[in-house]
């Protein structure tokens, strides 16, 4: 069986593979085309029936481009031979490297070519959508139907060079009209070949994100002399998220907010297009108060008033930590939380915005806490019914033993402060006088001995 080639006119290749980015209907699209490496008559003429004198499936092997999947049109160039008339359809599989496998991705209707066509024109097949795998390579074939007007040939245009494209290659077989047979080694051209590829054009579409993403994005409450603070949206999209201020007195540098005065901010989160999914957005908004005033209540709440009276969240009050109807002393660590001792109940911890964070049972020596107080290195200080001061650190760890510090004649302590020179005051009501606990820390760093002996000395 003769491949035949026709060679009219200048071989002189015009160029390689073409890949055009356009732009259609509204969605930039991207064209594989090995048009400009045809000199416009070179053609193989043995496509048709029967095999005796022809070979019945032609085809061309295709990468699909990364990041566009979806093929919207295939178009080739073939052209009358001899014979009746040929009737043929296209079809698309996946290609293994050696032949087709898999089902068939998409088949035309029928298409009859006749003595009435005359030259190499165009033939088009709008595919509409198939989506496949960026990357993958995929087989475009014609498979000629048995005629029954008699032997009936085609030719094909080519490009004469192998290497006019690297994504695949121009390939045929025999297949006696049925897909079924399709399962064998195919002929492929490659280097030494006169055949080159099909002269050919495909034209893909992007990915379409169609997913809505999934954005959470909320802002606590915060007051005006609250530190900057970072801000992150959470989402199932993996795109980029940045932010933005829409209102409010805040600025923003990447996601980290800086509070500029009081009132109300709302900060807009916008997440570009990843995959599957489509670009989003959310926004938080959140209230900038001028301070505020926390106040134990005896139902064993915790409530927050700002300046003005007006209460700041909640109508119920924060709740849990352990907070009980005995909460006696609040002092805010370095963290800006809120420390908060009760007698018989240990210590409550909430951050600014009314979240329970830690509660703990008498420990470190605390029992019956009364006062308590912050020092510059960022411990807490509690004094108790039973004349002991005990020591946390701002991460909730006892700094202090199991009994706490003790010094001499303490009695029932009360109020609880830390002088500038680091310094623990505390009021002994019972015992009528005021100790001092000597190098507690603030603001400089505790002494060796108020911390690792626990024993720091004390003078009223």
């Amino acid at each position: 069986m003769d491949r035949t080639i026709w060679r009219t006119g200048s071989n002189t290749l015009l160029g390689l593979l073409v890949l055009i980015v356009v732009c259609g209907a509204g969605r930039a699209q991207t064209t594989i085309s090995t048009m400009p490496a045809w000199n416009g008559t070179l053609a193989v003429t043995s496509f048709g029936q029967p095999a005796s004198i022809a070979a019945d499936t032609y085809g061309q092997t295709f990468t699909v481009p990364a990041g566009f999947p979806e093929l919207t049109d295939f178009n080739l160039r073939l052209g009358y031979n001899f014979g009746g008339g040929l009737s043929f359809t296209a079809c698309i599989m996946a290609w293994d490297g050696k032949e087709a496998i898999g089902t068939v991705l998409y088949q035309s209707s029928a298409t009859n070519i006749d003595s009435s066509a005359q030259g190499l024109n165009v033939i088009d097949f709008p595919i509409d959508s198939l989506t496949l795998t960026p990357g993958d390579t995929y087989v475009f074939f014609l498979l000629a139907a048995p005629g029954s007007g008699g032997p009936a040939t085609a030719a094909l245009a080519v490009t004469g060079d192998s290497n006019s494209y690297a994504g695949g290659n121009f390939v045929f077989t025999n297949s006696n009209g049925s897909i079924s047979n399709l399962s064998t080694p195919w002929t492929q051209t490659d280097a030494a070949s006169s055949f080159g590829d099909t002269v050919f054009s495909a034209t893909f579409n992007p990915l379409v994100a169609t997913t809505p993403p999934t954005i959470t994005f909320t802002i606590p409450n915060k007051h005006d002399f609250d530190a900057p603070f970072q801000i992150a949206a959470s989402s199932n999209s993996p795109g980029f998220i940045t932010y933005s201020v829409i209102t409010g007195p805040a600025s923003l540098s990447g996601s980290a907010v800086t509070l500029t005065g009081i009132g109300s901010v709302t900060i807009k989160a916008s997440q570009a297009a990843s995959g599957s999914y489509a670009a989003g957005s959310a926004t938080a908004t959140f209230e900038v108060t001028m301070g505020s005033v926390f106040v134990a209540n005896s139902d064993s709440t915790l409530s927050e008033f700002n300046l003005e009276g007006l209460p700041f969240d909640t109508s119920v009050g924060y709740q849990g930590g352990g907070l009980t109807i005995s909460s006696t002393a609040m002092a805010f660590d370095p963290n800006d939380e809120l420390w908060i001792s009760g007698a018989g109940s240990g210590l409550s911890v909430f951050t600014n915005d009314g979240v329970s964070v830690f509660s703990s049972a008498l420990s470190a020596g605390v029992s019956g806490p009364n006062g308590v107080a912050a020092d510059g290195a960022g411990n807490l200080w509690i004094s108790d019914d039973n004349g002991r001061v005990s020591e946390y650190s701002n991460q909730f760890h006892a700094v202090s033993g199991s009994l706490g510090y003790l010094a001499a004649n303490l009695q029932v302590l009360t109020g609880v402060a830390v002088d500038i020179s680091g310094n623990v005051w505390i009021a002994d009501r019972d015992g009528n006088q005021v100790i001092e606990l000597l190098g507690a820390g603030s603001p400089v760093l505790p002494l060796p001995i108020a911390t690792a002996k626990g024993t720091p000395a004390a003078r009223p």
